[in-house]
C-alpha cells in the first residue's frame, strides 16, 4: 500500500512539473508574441543597423543582446514604418543583412545567418598540455585588428572573421599560460582545432625589500555603502572610473577592486582595463594592461580584488582609468542554455528579461570621474545620472 502510494505521489510530482513547463513555455511564448506584435514608428535613411538597434533600445526600450565577434552590424539601410508591427520591422532590417534574430525572455538575441565566403564562424577549443583539461576565459585575438573573443566554462571559442582576416595570426593568451599564435586560416579547415597551451612559470631575481622602504595607498571609491548599482554585461560595453592621482605620486598599480552587487550575475566573468587619461580630451586613452585578464569572482555584496603586481604597471603622475568590461556569453548560442532570470522564481512570475553580466555598485555621492564606452566605440558622461562606481586601487611607492 505504501509502495503504491509512493508511486503515485511520483506521477503527480512529475505531472505537475510538467504543467509548470507547459505554462511557462505558454508563457514565455505569449509574451514573445506581445513583444514581436508591438507597433512602433521608426523612419531612418542610410543608417547602420546597429545605430538602429540603439535607438530602439534607448527610445522604444526593447532590450537586444548579441556580440561584435559573431555578427556584422555597419551594414547601411533605410526604412519608413508607421503604426507597423515589431517583427515586421525587424524582418525588414535583417532581411539584406547576415543577422538574424531570435527572441529570449524579453531579449531579441542576434545571431549571424548561415556564413558566406566573405565571412566565416571559426571555432576552436583550448586545453593544457599536461592534463588535457579545458581553460576557461582564454583571450583569443587577431593580431592586426585586435578583434576577439574569450573562451567559455569548457574551453571553447567561435568567432567570425572576414576574407582578409584568414591570413592574419591568432593570439591565444591567459594568465598563467604561454602565449601561442597560429593562422586564422588553419582553425576554418578544422573545425575541431584544439590547442595545448604551456603553463608559464614567472621567475623572479632574488630582491631583498623592506616593508619599511614601501608605503601602500588607496585611491579611487573607497565607499563601504553601495547605494545601487548598474549592469555591465553587453561585450565591448564598459564603464570606467578615473583614478585621481592628486599628489603625483611615483610608483606601480599594485592591485584594483571593484564592489560587486548582489544583484547581479554573480557567476559572471568580466574582463579589466586599465588607461591612461588623454590631456586634452580627458577621456581614457593608452591601454596600459596588454594582458587579457578575464576576472571570475564569485561573489556578491562585497569588494572583489585584483593582484596586479606581478605586471609593474607604472603610476601615470596625472592619473589612470580603470574599467570593467562586459563579456558577451557563448551560452547565448545554446538552445537550452540557462541565465540567470531577473523574476521573483519563489512567486512563480514568467521572467521578462534575463541578465548576465554583473552589477557594478556606486556610491551616493556624484561626481564626474565615472565613463562609460558605448557600443559605438565612444566614451560618454551620463549628464543627468552620473553615478560615482565603486571602484578603487592600490599603489605602491617608496617613502
Amino acid at each position: 500500500m505504501q509502495m503504491a502510494v509512493k508511486i503515485l505521489s511520483q506521477i503527480r510530482f512529475k505531472h505537475l512539473l510538467l504543467l509548470l513547463l507547459i505554462l511557462y513555455v505558454i508563457g514565455n511564448q505569449s509574451l514573445a508574441q506581445k513583444l514581436l506584435s508591438r507597433r512602433i514608428n521608426v523612419s531612418f535613411k542610410d543608417k547602420s543597423i546597429e545605430e538602429l538597434v540603439k535607438y530602439l533600445q534607448n527610445y522604444e526600450g526593447i532590450g537586444f543582446s548579441y556580440s561584435r565577434n559573431l555578427i556584422q552590424l555597419d551594414k547601411k539601410v533605410s526604412g519608413h514604418f508607421k503604426n507597423t508591427e515589431l517583427k515586421t520591422v525587424l524582418d525588414e532590417i535583417f532581411k539584406q543583412s547576415s543577422v538574424m534574430y531570435r527572441y529570449k525572455a524579453g531579449i531579441i538575441i542576434l545571431l549571424p545567418k548561415p556564413q558566406n565566403l566573405d565571412n566565416l564562424i571559426i571555432t576552436g577549443t583550448i586545453k593544457t598540455i599536461d592534463e588535457g583539461l579545458p581553460v576557461e576565459y582564454v583571450g583569443v585575438q587577431l593580431s592586426s585588428s585586435g578583434k576577439g573573443t574569450i573562451t567559455d566554462i569548457n574551453g571553447k571559442f567561435s568567432m567570425i572573421i572576414k576574407k582578409e582576416d584568414f591570413n592574419d595570426s591568432l593570439t591565444i593568451s591567459s594568465l598563467g599560460y604561454k602565449r601561442a599564435s597560429f593562422l586564422a586560416s588553419s582553425f576554418t579547415k578544422n573545425a575541431e582545432h584544439v590547442v595545448y597551451l604551456k603553463r608559464r612559470i614567472i621567475k623572479l631575481e632574488e630582491l631583498q625589500v623592506k616593508a619599511s622602504d614601501y608605503k601602500i595607498y588607496k585611491l579611487g571609491n573607497k565607499s563601504k555603502i553601495s547605494f545601487g548599482s548598474i549592469y555591465v554585461d553587453t561585450q565591448g560595453q564598459q564603464t570606467a572610473l578615473f583614478i585621481e592621482n592628486k599628489k603625483q605620486k611615483a610608483g606601480i598599480i599594485s592591485s584594483v577592486s571593484f564592489y560587486l552587487s548582489r544583484k547581479g550575475n554573480v557567476n559572471s566573468p568580466f574582463r579589466l582595463r586599465i588607461y591612461k587619461r588623454k590631456e586634452l580630451s580627458s577621456i581614457p586613452g593608452e591601454n596600459l594592461l596588454n594582458e587579457v585578464i578575464i576576472a571570475k569572482p564569485n561573489i556578491k555584496g562585497a569588494w572583489f580584488k585584483i593582484d596586479l603586481s606581478q605586471f609593474h604597471i607604472e603610476l601615470p603622475r596625472n592619473g589612470f582609468y580603470v574599467a570593467i568590461e562586459g563579456i558577451y556569453p557563448v551560452d547565448y548560442l545554446k538552445e537550452n542554455a540557462g541565465f540567470h532570470d531577473v523574476s521573483d522564481k519563489e512567486k512563480g512570475s514568467i521572467p521578462n528579461s534575463i541578465s548576465y553580466g554583473q552589477r557594478l555598485g556606486y556610491s551616493k555621492k556624484k561626481g564626474e570621474n565615472t565613463w562609460h564606452y558605448s557600443l559605438a566605440h565612444t566614451w560618454f558622461q551620463l549628464k543627468e545620472q552620473n553615478f560615482n562606481v565603486m571602484i578603487s586601487a592600490e599603489i605602491q611607492t617608496r617613502k
